[in-house]
């Protein structure tokens, strides 16, 4: 009983929680309006960037009053953004209003075209898995026998190139101890 009583304090704490954390949630509206904000600050500061591209050019004295101009354009567009959030409220409620039956419609065909398709994707699944089984199985004595012949050329070709290298080896050791020998034979 006391597990029961404790679940049910959870769920409810864990629910009442997800209620609020929902509804503070942004809407649509005012996640685009974020965006939009963002996406104009990171044009300002681009072209800002670009502005410092004009130090040490003929063009350095206009640098400051276009720094200005696109300072008081990103204030007017900010403005005009927020005189104009009443009305886009209104317009964006009224459309969502006229639409709900629309949207509701639309997201009932989704759901059902989705349900629908469980079933043939899961059978598409199969397929696709028995014709890579299949591939595989027929390609794998392929790739093992290519795998060996290769690998017993390298093995060939290694030894091969083990007394050479060991020669070369060799001789530039002689180089390095010849010029080291030189070296200090000239300073003497």
């Amino acid at each position: 009983m006391k597990f029961a009583a404790l679940a049910l304090a959870l769920l409810l704490a864990v629910g009442s929680h997800a209620a609020a954390m929902q509804s503070d949630a942004p809407s649509q509206l005012a996640h685009i309006r974020s965006a939009v904000g963002m996406y104009l600050d990171q044009v300002k500061d681009s072209a800002a960037r670009s502005l410092d591209h004009l130090d040490g050019t003929e063009y350095e004295s206009y640098k400051a009053q276009l720094a200005t101009s696109l300072d008081s354009l990103q204030a007017s567009i900010k403005s005009a953004q927020a005189g104009a959030e009443p009305y886009t409220d209104a317009a964006v409620a009224q459309v969502m209003e006229a639409t709900t039956e629309v949207r509701a419609s639309i997201m009932a065909d989704v759901e059902a075209l989705r349900t629908d398709l469980a079933p043939k994707r899961e059978a598409l699944k199969k397929v696709v898995d028995a014709h890579i089984e299949e591939y595989r199985t027929m390609l794998e004595p392929v790739l093992v026998d290519f795998s060996a012949y290769h690998k017993a050329q390298v093995d060939a070709l290694k030894l091969k190139l083990d007394p050479v290298m060991d020669e070369l080896t060799a001789k530039a050791k002689l180089a390095l101890l010849y010029e080291a020998i030189s070296a200090a034979m000239t300073k003497n």
